[in-house]
């Protein structure tokens, strides 16, 4: 449990191969639903750190991530390019706050 809460806004680049997935490798453009398990000290305000990992690498049901996508708002992606182009061309590996 979290002492502090609160909403923060940030970016993960990473390197990573999404090979193993279902489906098809994807492209530069492409949506892809991630989740993410967080760490860092419980007592501080917002989490240290975070390791996304696309949904289709842990499943062999390709109805998973596809049903998932759906239930993503189009202000989720709106923000999310916002904060991509915020970046700019490219965006050194890391945490981004926004």
């Amino acid at each position: 449990m979290a002492i502090h809460g609160g909403t923060f806004d940030v970016i993960k680049v990473v390197r990573q191969s999404l090979q193993h997935g279902v489906g098809e490798t994807p492209r530069v453009g492409d949506r892809i639903v991630m989740v993410a398990l967080y760490y860092g000290d419980m007592n501080k305000a917002k989490w240290d750190d975070f390791i996304p990992s696309a949904v289709s690498c842990g499943t062999n049901d390709a109805t998973i991530p596809a049903n998932r996508l759906q239930q993503l708002e189009e202000e989720d992606w709106k923000t999310l390019e916002m904060g991509l182009k915020r970046l700019g061309p490219n965006p050194k590996e890391g945490l981004h706050w926004l």
